[in-house]
Protein backbone atom coordinates (compact mmCIF):
# COMPACT_ATOMS: atom_id res chain seq x y z
CA UNK A 1 0.00 0.00 0.00
CA UNK A 2 1.45 3.37 -1.04
CA UNK A 3 1.77 6.35 1.25
CA UNK A 4 -0.75 8.20 -0.87
CA UNK A 5 -3.34 5.48 -0.27
CA UNK A 6 -2.68 5.55 3.47
CA UNK A 7 -3.03 9.33 3.46
CA UNK A 8 -6.40 9.08 1.76
CA UNK A 9 -7.71 6.52 4.23
CA UNK A 10 -6.57 8.59 7.21
CA UNK A 11 -8.14 11.70 5.68
CA UNK A 12 -11.43 9.82 5.41
CA UNK A 13 -11.19 9.19 9.15
CA UNK A 14 -10.60 12.90 9.75
CA UNK A 15 -13.67 13.77 7.67
CA UNK A 16 -15.74 11.24 9.62
CA UNK A 17 -14.61 12.94 12.83
CA UNK A 18 -15.52 16.35 11.37
CA UNK A 19 -19.13 15.26 10.84
CA UNK A 20 -19.22 13.31 14.12
CA UNK A 21 -19.87 9.95 12.44
CA UNK A 22 -22.88 11.66 10.77
CA UNK A 23 -24.54 11.63 14.22
CA UNK A 24 -26.13 8.26 13.46
CA UNK A 25 -24.34 5.86 15.84
CA UNK A 26 -26.20 5.66 19.17
CA UNK A 27 -24.29 6.90 22.23
CA UNK A 28 -20.97 7.16 20.33
CA UNK A 29 -20.66 10.95 20.38
CA UNK A 30 -21.61 11.02 24.04
CA UNK A 31 -18.93 8.44 24.80
CA UNK A 32 -16.35 10.53 22.92
CA UNK A 33 -17.17 13.77 24.74
CA UNK A 34 -13.56 14.20 25.87
CA UNK A 35 -12.15 13.08 22.52
CA UNK A 36 -14.14 14.59 19.67
CA UNK A 37 -16.15 17.77 20.28
CA UNK A 38 -15.82 21.44 19.38
CA UNK A 39 -13.62 21.97 22.43
CA UNK A 40 -11.73 18.66 22.40
CA UNK A 41 -10.00 17.29 19.32
CA UNK A 42 -7.83 14.54 20.80
CA UNK A 43 -8.84 11.96 18.19
CA UNK A 44 -8.05 14.46 15.45
CA UNK A 45 -4.59 15.03 16.94
CA UNK A 46 -3.95 11.28 17.11
CA UNK A 47 -4.87 10.81 13.43
CA UNK A 48 -2.71 13.78 12.40
CA UNK A 49 0.25 12.31 14.30
CA UNK A 50 -0.34 9.03 12.45
CA UNK A 51 -0.23 10.91 9.15
CA UNK A 52 2.95 12.69 10.21
CA UNK A 53 4.48 9.32 11.12
CA UNK A 54 3.57 7.95 7.68
CA UNK A 55 5.23 10.94 6.07
CA UNK A 56 8.45 10.28 8.00
CA UNK A 57 8.68 6.59 7.01
CA UNK A 58 11.62 6.24 4.59
CA UNK A 59 11.33 4.36 1.35
CA UNK A 60 9.74 4.57 -2.04
CA UNK A 61 6.34 6.24 -2.16
CA UNK A 62 4.00 7.94 -4.58
CA UNK A 63 4.81 11.52 -3.56
CA UNK A 64 6.91 13.87 -5.60
CA UNK A 65 10.42 14.36 -4.30
CA UNK A 66 10.14 18.13 -4.40
CA UNK A 67 7.31 19.67 -2.39
CA UNK A 68 5.54 22.83 -3.40
CA UNK A 69 6.95 25.80 -1.56
CA UNK A 70 5.49 25.97 1.94
CA UNK A 71 4.80 29.69 2.23
CA UNK A 72 3.33 29.30 5.73
CA UNK A 73 6.17 27.20 7.11
CA UNK A 74 7.62 30.03 9.21
CA UNK A 75 4.12 30.94 10.41
CA UNK A 76 3.62 27.34 11.56
CA UNK A 77 6.95 27.39 13.35
CA UNK A 78 5.95 30.67 15.02
CA UNK A 79 2.66 29.18 16.21
CA UNK A 80 4.44 26.08 17.56
CA UNK A 81 7.16 28.02 19.37
CA UNK A 82 4.74 30.70 20.56
CA UNK A 83 2.36 28.13 22.02
CA UNK A 84 5.18 26.36 23.88
CA UNK A 85 6.58 29.64 25.22
CA UNK A 86 3.17 30.80 26.46
CA UNK A 87 2.58 27.39 28.07
CA UNK A 88 5.89 27.71 29.92
CA UNK A 89 5.06 31.27 31.00
CA UNK A 90 1.63 30.12 32.19
CA UNK A 91 3.18 27.30 34.19
CA UNK A 92 5.36 29.82 36.01
CA UNK A 93 2.71 32.49 36.59
CA UNK A 94 -0.15 30.17 37.60
CA UNK A 95 2.00 27.62 39.47
CA UNK A 96 0.84 24.71 37.33
CA UNK A 97 2.51 22.10 35.17
CA UNK A 98 3.28 22.60 31.50
CA UNK A 99 0.89 19.75 30.62
CA UNK A 100 -1.96 21.35 32.57
CA UNK A 101 -1.66 24.51 30.52
CA UNK A 102 -1.21 22.94 27.13
CA UNK A 103 -3.97 20.36 27.66
CA UNK A 104 -6.67 23.02 27.52
CA UNK A 105 -5.23 25.03 24.63
CA UNK A 106 -3.58 22.46 22.34
CA UNK A 107 -5.79 23.62 19.49
CA UNK A 108 -3.04 26.06 18.53
CA UNK A 109 -0.72 23.10 17.93
CA UNK A 110 -3.17 21.46 15.53
CA UNK A 111 -2.42 24.17 12.96
CA UNK A 112 1.30 23.41 12.44
CA UNK A 113 0.68 19.68 12.96
CA UNK A 114 -1.97 19.55 10.25
CA UNK A 115 0.02 21.80 7.95
CA UNK A 116 3.23 19.75 8.09
CA UNK A 117 1.55 16.35 8.17
CA UNK A 118 -0.57 16.97 5.04
CA UNK A 119 1.86 19.09 3.00
CA UNK A 120 3.10 16.21 0.79
CA UNK A 121 -0.44 15.10 -0.01
CA UNK A 122 -1.65 18.49 -1.19
CA UNK A 123 1.23 19.01 -3.59
CA UNK A 124 -0.57 16.80 -6.14
CA UNK A 125 -3.43 17.99 -8.30
CA UNK A 126 -5.19 14.61 -8.29
CA UNK A 127 -5.14 14.55 -4.48
CA UNK A 128 -6.69 18.00 -4.27
CA UNK A 129 -9.44 16.89 -6.67
CA UNK A 130 -10.01 13.68 -4.70
CA UNK A 131 -10.22 15.55 -1.39
CA UNK A 132 -12.61 18.07 -2.92
CA UNK A 133 -14.95 15.29 -4.04
CA UNK A 134 -14.82 13.66 -0.60
CA UNK A 135 -15.64 16.95 1.11
CA UNK A 136 -18.62 17.52 -1.19
CA UNK A 137 -19.94 14.00 -0.58
CA UNK A 138 -19.57 14.23 3.20
CA UNK A 139 -21.14 17.68 3.29
CA UNK A 140 -24.06 16.66 1.08
CA UNK A 141 -24.91 13.61 3.19
CA UNK A 142 -24.58 15.57 6.41
CA UNK A 143 -26.80 18.40 5.14
CA UNK A 144 -29.46 15.89 4.11
CA UNK A 145 -29.51 14.51 7.66
CA UNK A 146 -29.58 18.01 9.21
CA UNK A 147 -32.48 19.20 7.07
CA UNK A 148 -34.40 16.05 7.91
CA UNK A 149 -33.69 16.39 11.62
CA UNK A 150 -34.59 20.10 11.68
CA UNK A 151 -37.90 19.42 9.94
CA UNK A 152 -38.82 16.63 12.34
CA UNK A 153 -37.83 18.76 15.33
CA UNK A 154 -40.03 21.65 14.13
CA UNK A 155 -42.99 19.28 13.69
CA UNK A 156 -42.70 16.98 16.69
CA UNK A 157 -39.89 18.34 18.88
CA UNK A 158 -38.05 15.01 18.73
CA UNK A 159 -34.35 14.41 18.07
CA UNK A 160 -33.27 11.23 16.28
CA UNK A 161 -29.65 12.16 15.52
CA UNK A 162 -27.01 11.42 18.14
CA UNK A 163 -25.61 14.88 18.73
CA UNK A 164 -22.84 15.86 21.11
CA UNK A 165 -23.91 17.43 24.40
CA UNK A 166 -23.00 20.98 23.35
CA UNK A 167 -24.92 20.59 20.09
CA UNK A 168 -27.99 19.37 21.98
CA UNK A 169 -27.81 22.38 24.26
CA UNK A 170 -27.89 24.68 21.24
CA UNK A 171 -30.91 22.83 19.86
CA UNK A 172 -32.96 22.86 23.05
CA UNK A 173 -32.03 26.34 24.27
CA UNK A 174 -31.68 28.25 20.99
CA UNK A 175 -33.33 26.07 18.36
CA UNK A 176 -30.08 26.07 16.40
CA UNK A 177 -28.45 23.03 14.76
CA UNK A 178 -24.79 24.03 14.79
CA UNK A 179 -22.83 20.79 14.79
CA UNK A 180 -20.17 20.65 12.03
CA UNK A 181 -21.04 24.22 11.00
CA UNK A 182 -17.35 25.01 10.49
CA UNK A 183 -16.84 22.06 8.14
CA UNK A 184 -19.95 22.96 6.13
CA UNK A 185 -18.69 26.53 5.76
CA UNK A 186 -15.25 25.27 4.73
CA UNK A 187 -16.90 23.19 2.00
CA UNK A 188 -18.77 26.29 0.77
CA UNK A 189 -15.41 28.03 0.35
CA UNK A 190 -13.95 24.94 -1.34
CA UNK A 191 -16.84 24.75 -3.81
CA UNK A 192 -16.70 28.51 -4.48
CA UNK A 193 -13.01 28.38 -5.36
CA UNK A 194 -13.28 25.21 -7.47
CA UNK A 195 -13.32 26.87 -10.94
CA UNK A 196 -10.05 28.64 -10.14
CA UNK A 197 -8.37 26.13 -7.84
CA UNK A 198 -9.18 22.95 -9.76
CA UNK A 199 -9.97 24.47 -13.15
CA UNK A 200 -13.43 22.97 -13.63
CA UNK A 201 -16.82 24.67 -13.93
CA UNK A 202 -19.47 24.17 -11.28
CA UNK A 203 -21.97 21.44 -11.91
CA UNK A 204 -25.66 21.93 -11.20
CA UNK A 205 -25.34 19.75 -8.12
CA UNK A 206 -22.54 21.96 -6.76
CA UNK A 207 -24.56 25.13 -7.25
CA UNK A 208 -27.45 23.38 -5.51
CA UNK A 209 -25.10 22.46 -2.66
CA UNK A 210 -24.11 26.12 -2.20
CA UNK A 211 -27.79 27.13 -2.09
CA UNK A 212 -28.48 24.39 0.46
CA UNK A 213 -25.59 25.60 2.62
CA UNK A 214 -27.00 29.14 2.51
CA UNK A 215 -30.43 27.79 3.50
CA UNK A 216 -28.78 25.77 6.26
CA UNK A 217 -27.14 28.89 7.70
CA UNK A 218 -30.34 30.95 7.42
CA UNK A 219 -32.92 28.49 8.75
CA UNK A 220 -31.09 25.72 10.63
CA UNK A 221 -27.77 26.81 12.10
CA UNK A 222 -28.68 30.52 12.09
CA UNK A 223 -24.96 31.29 12.07
CA UNK A 224 -24.69 34.94 11.05
CA UNK A 225 -20.97 35.17 10.34
CA UNK A 226 -20.93 31.75 8.68
CA UNK A 227 -23.70 32.95 6.37
CA UNK A 228 -21.77 36.11 5.53
CA UNK A 229 -18.64 34.09 4.73
CA UNK A 230 -20.53 31.64 2.50
CA UNK A 231 -22.38 34.35 0.59
CA UNK A 232 -19.29 36.57 0.28
CA UNK A 233 -16.95 33.95 -1.17
CA UNK A 234 -19.59 32.61 -3.56
CA UNK A 235 -20.54 36.09 -4.79
CA UNK A 236 -16.87 36.93 -5.31
CA UNK A 237 -16.42 33.73 -7.31
CA UNK A 238 -19.47 34.53 -9.47
CA UNK A 239 -18.15 38.06 -10.01
CA UNK A 240 -14.79 36.69 -11.17
CA UNK A 241 -16.48 34.27 -13.58
CA UNK A 242 -18.78 36.91 -15.02
CA UNK A 243 -16.23 39.72 -15.15
CA UNK A 244 -15.99 39.67 -18.95
CA UNK A 245 -19.78 39.96 -19.24
CA UNK A 246 -20.03 43.06 -17.07
CA UNK A 247 -19.99 46.17 -19.23
CA UNK A 248 -18.87 49.55 -17.92
CA UNK A 249 -22.50 50.76 -18.02
CA UNK A 250 -23.70 47.78 -16.00
CA UNK A 251 -20.87 48.17 -13.50
CA UNK A 252 -21.61 51.90 -13.11
CA UNK A 253 -25.30 51.21 -12.54
CA UNK A 254 -24.41 48.52 -10.01
CA UNK A 255 -22.11 50.86 -8.07
CA UNK A 256 -24.72 53.64 -8.05
CA UNK A 257 -27.29 51.16 -6.77
CA UNK A 258 -24.94 49.99 -4.04
CA UNK A 259 -24.24 53.58 -2.97
CA UNK A 260 -27.97 54.34 -2.88
CA UNK A 261 -28.99 51.28 -0.88
CA UNK A 262 -25.84 50.97 1.26
CA UNK A 263 -27.14 52.98 4.26
CA UNK A 264 -30.35 50.94 4.45
CA UNK A 265 -28.52 47.68 3.81
CA UNK A 266 -25.95 48.43 6.51
CA UNK A 267 -28.66 49.29 9.02
CA UNK A 268 -30.53 46.08 8.19
CA UNK A 269 -27.44 43.89 8.52
CA UNK A 270 -26.54 45.54 11.83
CA UNK A 271 -30.06 44.92 13.16
CA UNK A 272 -29.71 41.21 12.40
CA UNK A 273 -26.78 41.09 14.79
CA UNK A 274 -28.18 43.35 17.50
CA UNK A 275 -31.99 43.02 17.72
CA UNK A 276 -34.55 40.42 18.68
CA UNK A 277 -33.33 37.10 20.03
CA UNK A 278 -29.73 38.08 19.24
CA UNK A 279 -29.77 41.26 21.36
CA UNK A 280 -28.41 39.49 24.46
CA UNK A 281 -25.65 37.84 22.42
CA UNK A 282 -24.64 41.20 21.01
CA UNK A 283 -24.62 42.74 24.51
CA UNK A 284 -22.40 39.98 25.91
CA UNK A 285 -20.00 40.37 22.98
CA UNK A 286 -19.87 44.11 23.64
CA UNK A 287 -18.86 43.44 27.24
CA UNK A 288 -16.39 40.83 26.00
CA UNK A 289 -14.67 43.27 23.62
CA UNK A 290 -13.84 45.58 26.50
CA UNK A 291 -12.89 42.74 28.86
CA UNK A 292 -10.59 40.81 26.54
CA UNK A 293 -9.04 43.95 25.05
CA UNK A 294 -7.93 44.92 28.54
CA UNK A 295 -6.38 41.48 29.08
CA UNK A 296 -4.12 41.34 26.01
CA UNK A 297 -1.16 42.31 28.20
CA UNK A 298 -2.54 40.82 31.41
CA UNK A 299 0.70 38.96 32.14
CA UNK A 300 2.99 41.36 30.39
CA UNK A 301 3.88 39.77 27.09
CA UNK A 302 1.49 36.81 26.88
CA UNK A 303 -1.97 37.96 27.93
CA UNK A 304 -4.07 35.54 29.99
CA UNK A 305 -2.10 32.59 28.70
CA UNK A 306 -3.16 29.02 29.42
CA UNK A 307 -4.53 28.96 32.98
CA UNK A 308 -6.27 25.82 34.27
CA UNK A 309 -9.96 26.40 33.31
CA UNK A 310 -11.12 24.54 36.41
CA UNK A 311 -9.39 27.06 38.68
CA UNK A 312 -9.31 30.22 36.58
CA UNK A 313 -12.72 30.17 34.96
CA UNK A 314 -13.28 33.60 36.51
CA UNK A 315 -10.30 34.92 34.54
CA UNK A 316 -11.15 33.29 31.22
CA UNK A 317 -14.83 34.30 31.29
CA UNK A 318 -15.02 37.14 33.80
CA UNK A 319 -15.60 37.24 37.55
CA UNK A 320 -19.26 37.04 38.56
CA UNK A 321 -20.30 40.06 40.57
CA UNK A 322 -17.34 42.08 39.33
CA UNK A 323 -17.18 42.01 35.50
CA UNK A 324 -20.13 42.88 33.26
CA UNK A 325 -21.25 39.77 31.39
CA UNK A 326 -19.21 37.56 33.71
CA UNK A 327 -19.61 33.84 33.18
CA UNK A 328 -21.17 34.36 29.75
CA UNK A 329 -18.26 35.97 27.91
CA UNK A 330 -16.11 33.71 25.77
CA UNK A 331 -12.85 34.65 24.06
CA UNK A 332 -13.74 32.20 21.28
CA UNK A 333 -16.66 34.46 20.27
CA UNK A 334 -14.48 37.47 19.56
CA UNK A 335 -12.26 36.27 16.76
CA UNK A 336 -8.68 37.49 16.72
CA UNK A 337 -9.32 39.75 19.71
CA UNK A 338 -10.01 36.67 21.83
CA UNK A 339 -6.92 34.96 20.45
CA UNK A 340 -4.86 38.03 21.30
CA UNK A 341 -6.24 38.05 24.84
CA UNK A 342 -4.92 34.50 25.30
CA UNK A 343 -1.54 34.77 23.55
CA UNK A 344 -0.83 38.48 24.15
CA UNK A 345 2.11 39.95 22.26
CA UNK A 346 2.91 36.49 20.87
CA UNK A 347 -0.55 36.34 19.33
CA UNK A 348 -0.35 39.84 17.90
CA UNK A 349 2.93 39.04 16.16
CA UNK A 350 1.51 35.82 14.70
CA UNK A 351 -1.68 37.56 13.53
CA UNK A 352 0.22 40.43 11.90
CA UNK A 353 2.52 37.96 10.15
CA UNK A 354 -0.49 35.96 8.91
CA UNK A 355 -2.09 39.10 7.47
CA UNK A 356 1.18 40.05 5.77
CA UNK A 357 1.40 36.59 4.18
CA UNK A 358 -2.21 36.82 3.02
CA UNK A 359 -1.51 40.14 1.30
CA UNK A 360 1.73 38.85 -0.24
CA UNK A 361 -0.07 35.77 -1.61
CA UNK A 362 -2.54 37.98 -3.47
CA UNK A 363 0.10 40.41 -4.73
CA UNK A 364 2.69 37.84 -5.82
CA UNK A 365 0.59 34.74 -6.47
CA UNK A 366 -0.21 33.84 -10.05
CA UNK A 367 -3.68 32.41 -9.48
CA UNK A 368 -5.04 35.59 -7.94
CA UNK A 369 -8.74 34.77 -8.19
CA UNK A 370 -8.37 31.58 -6.19
CA UNK A 371 -6.15 33.37 -3.68
CA UNK A 372 -8.67 36.18 -3.23
CA UNK A 373 -11.45 33.68 -2.46
CA UNK A 374 -9.40 31.54 -0.06
CA UNK A 375 -8.06 34.58 1.77
CA UNK A 376 -11.54 36.08 2.02
CA UNK A 377 -12.65 32.86 3.69
CA UNK A 378 -9.92 33.28 6.30
CA UNK A 379 -10.57 37.01 6.70
CA UNK A 380 -14.25 36.36 7.41
CA UNK A 381 -13.26 34.49 10.57
CA UNK A 382 -11.23 37.34 12.02
CA UNK A 383 -14.03 39.12 13.86
CA UNK A 384 -16.18 36.61 15.75
CA UNK A 385 -14.77 33.18 14.98
CA UNK A 386 -10.94 33.10 14.78
CA UNK A 387 -9.22 30.46 12.63
CA UNK A 388 -6.95 29.71 15.61
CA UNK A 389 -9.77 28.23 17.73
CA UNK A 390 -9.64 24.49 18.31
CA UNK A 391 -12.77 23.64 16.31
CA UNK A 392 -11.40 25.42 13.23
CA UNK A 393 -7.66 24.74 13.59
CA UNK A 394 -7.41 21.76 11.21
CA UNK A 395 -9.67 23.42 8.65
CA UNK A 396 -7.43 26.50 8.88
CA UNK A 397 -4.34 24.40 8.14
CA UNK A 398 -6.17 22.89 5.14
CA UNK A 399 -6.94 26.37 3.81
CA UNK A 400 -3.28 27.35 4.15
CA UNK A 401 -2.28 24.26 2.18
CA UNK A 402 -4.78 25.09 -0.56
CA UNK A 403 -3.28 28.59 -0.74
CA UNK A 404 0.17 26.99 -1.06
CA UNK A 405 -1.14 24.76 -3.82
CA UNK A 406 -2.55 27.60 -5.86
CA UNK A 407 0.08 30.27 -5.04
CA UNK A 408 2.39 29.20 -7.89
CA UNK A 409 -0.22 27.59 -10.13
CA UNK A 410 -2.24 29.50 -12.69
CA UNK A 411 -5.52 28.10 -13.94
CA UNK A 412 -3.78 27.06 -17.17
CA UNK A 413 -1.14 25.12 -15.23
CA UNK A 414 -3.85 23.36 -13.21
CA UNK A 415 -5.68 22.27 -16.34
CA UNK A 416 -2.43 20.86 -17.72
CA UNK A 417 -1.93 18.56 -14.74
Amino acid sequence: MTKNRIYRELLIILLVLQVYFFDIIPALNQALTNWNTDVSKKLEVIVLFCILFVRMIPGKDSFNKELIKLHFNLLSISILVGTIVVAVGSAIIYHQTFITGISGFYGFLIIPLGYWALAPFFERYDNVVWFYKMCVIFCSVYLFLQFGQALIYKISGSIFLQYTQSALQNVYSLGRFTESIDFITFVSIFVSVKPFLIGEKWSKSEITLILLIIMYHVFISMGRMYLLITVSVFCLAVLFLQKKLISSITLTAFLIGIMYFLPTLTERIFSIFTEGSRASSYTIRTYGIDYYYNHIFFNGWFGMGFPDPGIYNWLLHGAIGFDLGAGLMNYADLGLLGTSAILGMVGLIIIIYLIVLMVISIVRGQNKKALWILNLGIFGEFFTLSPFDMQRAWLFSLTLLLIDFTWNNTRRNLLAK
